[in-house]
C-alpha cells in the first residue's frame, strides 16, 4: 500500500503534518509493505529534506498512493479521483463553504474519513 502525505493547500497555511518523519521511519519498520510519499511543501513544520534524510520520497505527484493524509480541507481542485483521503473535513457539519468539496468528493468517487469522528473504542479521540 502507497501513502502520501499531503502539502497544505488552505489558506491561511497550515504547518501541521499528519506523520512526522521519524513517524514514517517506525512505521516502515513495523509495516514494510507500506511505502510513503510526501508532497513537497515549504510551509511543512518538517521539511522536505528531513523526510528525504530518512529515504522517504518527495515527489508532487501523489497519483500512485492509495491513501492520502493532510490536516485541513483539501482544496476540490487537488483531489485525485478514486482515492482514500484522511483530513479535518467538518463536513457533518454541513457548513456552507465545504458544499463545493464535497460535491467534487462526490464526483470524484472519493472515500474519505474525517480525522475528528475517528475514537477509539470507548468512544474517545484517538
Amino acid at each position: 500500500m502507497k501513502i502520501g502525505i499531503l502539502k497544505e493547500t488552505k489558506s491561511p497555511v497550515d504547518n501541521r503534518v499528519a506523520l512526522t518523519p521519524l513517524q514514517i521511519r517506525n512505521l516502515r519498520s513495523i509495516y514494510p509493505n507500506l511505502d510513503f510519499f510526501v508532497q513537497p511543501s515549504p510551509t511543512r513544520a518538517f521539511s522536505d529534506r528531513e523526510y528525504a534524510d530518512l529515504g522517504i520520497p518527495v515527489a508532487e505527484n501523489m497519483e500512485e498512493c492509495d491513501v492520502l493524509l493532510g490536516i485541513k480541507e483539501a482544496n476540490p481542485d487537488t483531489l485525485i479521483p478514486g482515492k482514500h483521503y484522511f483530513f479535518f473535513g467538518h463536513v457533518a457539519k454541513m457548513q456552507l463553504y465545504n458544499k463545493p468539496l464535497l460535491r467534487e468528493m462526490v464526483n470524484k468517487h472519493l472515500t474519505f474519513s474525517d480525522w475528528e469522528y475517528l475514537v477509539d473504542n470507548q468512544g474517545g479521540d484517538w
